[in-house]
């Protein structure tokens, strides 16, 4: 606000908007370096994120997200593993691969949608 003279209000937009694209590029930096490029797998998965998590942003502020994501795996692995007949272990792979995969599509989505950029 002081260097660069402008309200509270502007600058917590600033922030916020940084901070968000700054998390965004580590969340797909992390997916790249794990999984290779950003495509969908190659067996079949159904979770619908968009249906239990309607914003992204309070996904990941919400002191509770992580037992909504270990309950969801849970259940996409299980579903995996029935539809695909796979074993576990590699159900488990998809899964969490399938999951970064859609929570990066959804958070620049709603960067996108939020900010205009």
């Amino acid at each position: 606000m002081q260097q660069d003279e402008v309200s509270e209000r502007i600058a917590q937009e600033t922030f916020d908007k940084e901070f968000w694209h700054h998390l965004k590029s580590i969340f797909v930096w992390q997916y790249q370096k794990k999984y290779g490029d950003l495509k969908p797998g190659e067996i079949s998965v159904s979770f619908n994120l968009a249906a239990s998590f309607q914003n992204i942003y309070d996904l990941i502020i919400n002191p509770k997200w992580s037992d909504s994501i270990r309950a969801m795996r849970d259940n996409g692995i299980k579903a995996i593993i029935q539809n695909n007949a796979v074993d576990p272990e590699k159900a488990s792979g998809v899964f969490d691969r399938e999951l970064w995969f859609c929570l990066l599509v959804y958070l620049n989505k709603q960067y996108h949608e939020k900010y205009g950029v």
